[in-house]
């Protein structure tokens, strides 16, 4: 009898707790800053985002369409 309750019991708090599972994020973009050139610019976008523990894609669908794959940095903190 307290296996049988030993086991409702776990299965009620595992029933409870969410799985983590793996999210798209779609944070907003914001220009920040911009550096002109004769021939090119440096344009700084800033993404504030919360990501929670665990792994997770995060999706910026604000970028331009002519985008050079080749000159995209990302930076984290």
């Amino acid at each position: 009898m307290k296996r049988l309750a030993a086991l409702l019991a776990t299965t009620a708090v595992v029933a409870i707790v969410p799985p983590l599972e793996a999210a798209t994020l779609h944070p907003g973009s914001r220009i920040a800053d911009v550096v002109l050139y004769p021939d090119a610019a440096i344009i700084k976008r800033e993404i504030i985002a919360e990501v929670p523990a665990g792994s997770h894609e995060i999706l910026i669908a604000d970028l331009p369409a002519t985008l050079d794959p080749a000159s995209l940095r990302i930076e984290g903190a």
